[in-house]
Parts: C-alpha cells; sequence; structure tokens
C-alpha cells in the first residue's frame, strides 16, 4: 500500500513507513497554531505551513500497475476520482 497526504489539495505520495511519524508532525502543527511540516515524499523533501485551517486527508491507495514491455521497470500510476 502507499498512502497519499493531501494538504491544501495538494498530493503527497509517501511511504506506509513514515505516514504515523508525518501525521504526528501535522498534529503538532495545528496544536501550535502554524508551523512547517517537512513532508518527505517519494524522496523529495517538501516544507509545508500547516494552521488549524489548513485542509489534510490522508488516505491508502493500491498503485495500479501500467502495462510495459517485459523488460522495463512497471510504471506506477494513481487515480484520483473525487477531484
Amino acid at each position: 500500500m502507499t498512502t497519499v497526504v493531501r494538504i491544501n489539495q495538494q498530493s503527497y505520495v509517501m511511504d506506509d513507513t513514515v505516514v504515523a511519524d508525518t501525521e504526528s508532525r501535522i498534529l503538532d502543527a495545528v496544536h501550535l497554531g502554524g508551523a512547517f511540516v517537512g513532508i518527505d515524499s517519494s524522496g523529495a523533501l517538501a516544507r509545508v505551513l500547516v494552521t488549524p485551517a489548513t485542509a489534510v486527508s490522508i488516505e491508502t491507495a493500491e498503485p495500479i500497475v501500467v502495462g510495459t514491455a517485459t523488460d522495463e521497470p512497471p510504471e506506477l500510476a494513481f487515480f484520483d476520482f473525487d477531484s
């Protein structure tokens, strides 16, 4: 499984192993009235300002393997049918 964290309509795909820590840091920022939170998204680090008014959702998603030639690694795609 892969987890998608959406913060103000921006999606961040992250490994399941960092989700609990990320969720905790988001909650800490909200309780402080706002703070920058580091988001590790597929190896890229983003710093996002999270406040009590920030819209955040955390969802698990099954990656969809897109067909490729047999000697190439598969490409992953995520489809968001809610937007």
